[in-house]
């Protein structure tokens, strides 16, 4: 499965492996930590539609994790990563890949090309309001940059 340009075990991984999506605070609100083995780090966001998290690793490969409501039906069927949908970030759209995860009931959503993932790093500065939109749900949030993100995988000690 690495057709997405990032293994989708890694993605489940980081997901199963980070603090909810409900745990989004003030406090932690766009900070960006390391996971334990130092590949990828997570920024928990606090939304429009609640709580988010924006992901991005080592290979420069990023996406979100939103709450599963903004999920449609057709997302939410077997599970299966879904690679013909749309996301558009700041009025840039992007071919999307898509996988929906009951357990946590969030949806995950990630660019297919090398492009959108550059785009994503162009647009994500950290500076001002980011909107998305995926399907007929519109977030607005202001993102922390992905330099930022890679920052803190580049200072992460993995353990010994």
């Amino acid at each position: 499965m690495k057709k997405l340009g990032v293994n989708i075990g890694v993605m489940l991984l980081s997901i199963a492996a980070n603090m909810p999506l409900a745990q989004a605070t003030n406090a932690n609100n766009g900070v960006w930590t390391a996971t334990d083995d130092c590949d990828s780090a997570v920024a928990l966001q606090l939304t429009n539609i609640g709580g988010s998290a924006l992901y991005t690793t080592r290979d420069h490969k990023s996406w979100f994790v939103f709450p599963g409501d903004i999920a449609s039906e057709q997302d939410k069927q077997d599970g299966a990563t879904l690679e013909d949908r749309v996301l558009e970030v700041n009025g840039e759209r992007l071919k999307a890949a898509i996988r929906y995860f009951p357990k946590q009931d969030t949806l995950a959503v990630m660019p297919v090309t090398e492009k959108g993932h550059a785009k994503i790093a162009e647009l994500l500065t950290g500076e001002g309001q980011t909107t998305i939109k995926y399907g007929l749900r519109t977030i607005t949030a202001s993102y922390p940059s992905i330099d930022e993100g890679l920052k803190a995988i580049a200072e992460c000690k993995p353990p010994i």
